[in-house]
């Protein structure tokens, strides 16, 4: 008899839980309801690079952290986060214990096409290229 009353709150919570989450009135926005960012690497470095994309919204949630391998470049990715995203980052770094004193890479962040934010690193003296990291927040 419990059982059976389990399984049916929880039935009815789905239900429920689907019902409220799903609601067409959220996405009777205009076009400007997304942001469309681009991730940019250029630069002469040869090894491979380890790039972590994350973002998070008003809500708390990010459309997801995501780890990319690249193994050459230039190199981009584009995204269309939805309007209530607050903030975009990345880093990029590279797991290669012998690089080449002297390379390089520059890493931006593109808002509709117009570079918001730049970073650069080079290789250093101890063949190690150092983690780098940048972030944009949107206005609100």
């Amino acid at each position: 008899m419990n059982k059976t009353i389990f399984n049916y709150a929880f039935i009815t919570l789905c239900i429920v839980t689907m019902l409220t989450s799903c609601s067409k009135d959220d996405d009777n926005n205009s076009a400007s309801a997304s942001k469309t960012v681009t991730y940019e690497i250029s630069g002469n470095f040869s090894m491979r690079l380890d790039v972590f994309l994350s973002s998070v919204s008003t809500t708390g949630s990010g459309s997801g952290d995501e780890e990319i391998e690249v193994t050459s470049l230039p190199w981009s990715k584009t995204i269309e986060y939805p309007d209530n995203t607050i903030t975009v980052a990345y880093a990029v770094g590279s797991t290669e214990l012998t690089s080449i004193p002297g390379e390089f890479i520059t890493i931006k962040i593109k808002v509709d096409g117009v570079t918001v934010q730049e970073r650069s690193a080079t290789v250093n003296s101890n063949e190690l290229l150092p983690i780098i990291s940048i972030s944009h927040i949107f206005k609100q």
